[in-house]
């Protein structure tokens, strides 16, 4: 009778608290995940690509100090730069949002 409801009531309330756990579990997995993705291409942006960039400013600026160039092609050197700057704008905004999630999922600051 009443001890047999009270153990499948126990049981239910245990299968919820599983539940429960491994959805936060998985949450707080995804949420890691994604912020590491952003803060990886971010570093990537910030190193690579922005180095890259800059080196071919460089060049442009010194083929046009040289005479070699117009000034317009210096000008379309840096039109990467912006690109590559937009794109890191993003990427930090993404990082900040999964950190946001990640200390969500968790249920308290971890990041």
């Amino acid at each position: 009778g009443a001890s047999s409801r009270a153990e499948a009531v126990g049981e239910a309330a245990a299968r919820r608290y599983v539940a429960l756990r491994d959805q936060v579990e998985h949450e707080v997995f995804q949420s890691r995940m994604r912020l590491v993705q952003a803060l990886d291409l971010l570093g990537r942006l910030e190193g690579e690509l922005l180095g890259g960039v800059r080196q071919s400013i460089a060049l442009a600026e010194k083929a046009h100090a040289a005479g070699d160039i117009s000034y317009l092609a210096v000008l379309e050197a840096t039109r990467p730069l912006h690109e590559v700057r937009q794109r890191e704008a993003e990427a930090a905004a993404e990082a900040r949002r999964a950190r946001a999630e990640l200390d969500r999922a968790a249920g308290k600051r971890i990041s």
